[in-house]
């Protein structure tokens, strides 16, 4: 068990509440490895992880504890809409289909260009809060900066968009819309989206990419504003999580394993935070994930979530119905080899 004290207050009192909390919490675990270490700057927040062999299964639970009270702090496993924390910047051109969703022109979410040359793919939670004025959207391509955007950035308006009609707001199930472009974006190169036939197979334990604008830091405290935005494309590599494991982290309040969801973070600092939802989840340039939501901010003990393209296919297909081909990638499918390294 790792513990990090971020506290003035004598470190002894905090000390005495995480054992309280060990014998009360832990008494009926399998087994569990200690280590210490202690650090004290001026905050009045114990964060501490605990990696404990439980009914010998490998789980990961973190847990926050404030040293000013004399009863811990209630959890919560509130889910946010997600931006990036940590991670580096995109470089120019490296992730041409990425797509920009202003709303009255303030950057809202992330999404990806569609093979139709005419559609962006990007969460329902971006979308409904709009009430289907379309006319207050608008999408931008090939750029990395928002403000200002790249001089050969491009600008499309919005006619329409649609929202998958089993979405779900509070359990984030089916985060997903499709949005009609005034006109098609033919000078770039579309997402290439996982195949149905791939939606079944498992990334567990494979490295992925998440992207988007968004936070470059995360902070503890509510009452601070959690991290300053980025103005710049950044990446960040993550690490697809087993969706059982991931269903007891989030205490089983969410569906995870029915095969439309992907779990994935890294316990380095680096994840997805408030704000930038809706773009892509890539493994070998393929997008296989939305970027849906997140409890926290790159906070280890609830992992990213994010919808599995593969199973919403033709769905995408069909609202993509009548749309002219994109030349770059005419069949917008791609079948992951699982195998390779």
């Amino acid at each position: 068990m790792g513990f990090a004290f971020k506290t003035s207050e004598k470190s002894s009192f905090c000390q005495k509440k995480v054992t309280a909390f060990f014998k009360k919490g832990f008494s009926h675990t399998h087994s569990i490895a200690m280590v210490t270490s202690i650090w004290i700057p001026a905050a009045v927040l114990l964060v501490f992880a605990v990696f404990a062999e439980i009914n010998n299964a490998a789980f990961l639970k973190v847990v926050n504890i404030s040293c000013k009270d004399n009863q811990p702090k209630s959890q919560t496993t509130a889910v946010n809409v997600t931006r990036i924390v940590g991670g580096t910047w995109a470089k120019r051109g490296a992730y041409p289909y990425q797509a920009a969703i202003f709303v009255k022109n303030e950057f809202s979410c992330g999404g990806t260009l569609l093979d139709s040359g005419l559609h962006v793919l990007t969460a329902a939670h971006c979308l409904l809060p709009l009430k289907r004025e379309a006319g207050l959207l608008t999408v931008y391509f090939r750029t990395t900066v928002l403000k200002p955007l790249d001089a050969n950035h491009i600008e499309r308006k919005v006619t329409k968009f649609v929202i998958h009609p089993d979405y779900n707001g509070t359990s984030f199930e089916n985060d997903l819309g499709v949005i009609t472009l005034s006109e098609p974006v033919m000078e770039i190169r579309p997402a290439r989206l996982e195949a149905v036939v791939s939606a079944n197979k498992s990334y567990v334990g494979k490295e992925a990419t998440v992207i988007g604008w968004g936070r470059t830091r995360q902070v503890l405290h509510p009452a601070v504003s959690s991290g300053a935005a980025s103005n710049n494309l950044r990446q960040v590599n993550v690490t697809i999580l087993d969706t059982n494991d991931c269903s007891i982290l989030y205490y089983n309040n969410y569906v995870l394993t029915d095969g439309k969801r992907i779990c994935a973070s890294t316990f380095f600092g680096k994840s997805i935070c408030q704000g930038d939802s809706g773009g892509p989840l890539l493994i070998d340039g393929v997008q296989v994930g939305i970027n849906s939501a997140a409890a926290g901010c790159a906070d280890p003990r609830f992992p990213a979530l994010f919808i599995r393209v593969g199973p919403y296919v033709d769905w995408i297909k069909t609202m993509m119905i009548g749309s002219p081909s994109n030349s770059f990638l005419p069949a917008g499918e791609v079948v992951l080899d699982l195998d390779r390294k």
